[in-house]
């Protein structure tokens, strides 16, 4: 939730600088133990329609957020060699099916997509 927009505060729950040097110090940790063998996943888009309609007072995401934060986690994961799984990509091919009616889980047929899509990901590490 970390680019989830707070309707009173204005703000998000984590700035855009914050979120990359954040996935720039879990890249560090991480690497000493597991090398190159790092598999970052995008987040997946939401239903902005039922998230702009939810009546929530405390914060909404939306689908514009989401993408500035992917394009800034796919830079950081470029910029580190990283394999990225982008799972926006495989949910908004078929966004109505694999979305819930919440407009932000996935449905049981999103969850299976993601799931290959991760799947396939970690195998393409072993080869």
């Amino acid at each position: 939730d970390d680019a989830l927009w707070h309707l009173k505060e204005q703000r998000n729950e984590v700035s855009v600088s914050d979120y990359t040097l954040n996935l720039q110090r879990i890249i560090d940790a991480m690497r000493p133990t597991l090398g190159s063998d790092i598999v970052f996943a995008t987040t997946t888009p939401v239903n902005d329609e039922v998230q702009a309609n939810s009546g929530s007072t405390d914060g909404e995401r939306c689908n514009r957020e989401i993408d500035e934060y992917n394009a800034a986690a796919q830079s950081v994961m470029l910029a580190n060699n990283i394999l990225i799984n982008h799972l926006d990509r495989v949910i908004q091919a078929d966004a109505t099916v694999f979305l819930d009616t919440d407009g932000v889980s996935l449905s049981d047929a999103g969850e299976r997509a993601a799931g290959q899509a991760v799947a396939t990901a970690v195998r393409s590490l072993w080869h």
